[in-house]
């Protein structure tokens, strides 16, 4: 099985998201400015910044990948539920805002239907 490990991060001050991170030492997570910034290179900052989300290792609705944090909307119903990562089931669910799951995550059908709207970061308007 082959599994693609991605991640975003939500920057806290700045109120931005990064693509393409990296993690450094010493609890350190780098991103780039731009694509052409530094050469290349990745800036360093201490983790306390950011807000890590991995890629769940599924797609929604026009192959758009789900992160934690994504709102989704479900299908014909226009329910809007958060990707979350459940502790004690060890997989990732989708909660309405007022914590109810709604089914449909974890169906690769159901999931097709479903469309990634916006995260908890920068739109959290939507919920």
């Amino acid at each position: 099985m082959n599994r693609e490990f991605e991640f975003r991060a939500w920057h806290k001050k700045k109120n931005h998201m990064y693509h393409n991170i990296a993690i450094g030492i010493d609890n350190k997570i780098g991103y780039r400015m731009s694509p052409g910034a530094k050469n290349g290179r990745y800036v360093y900052e201490d983790s306390k910044e950011v807000i890590v989300s991995p890629y769940i290792g599924a797609k929604a609705k026009g192959s758009k990948r789900i992160y934690i944090g994504d709102i989704l909307k479900v299908g014909k119903t226009k329910k809007l539920g958060i990707v979350v990562w459940d502790e004690e089931k060890l997989c990732y669910k989708l909660e309405s805002s007022g914590g109810r799951i709604i089914n449909g995550l974890e169906d690769p059908k159901k999931r097709s239907t479903m469309e990634v709207v916006g995260n908890i970061y920068e739109n959290i308007d939507l919920l």
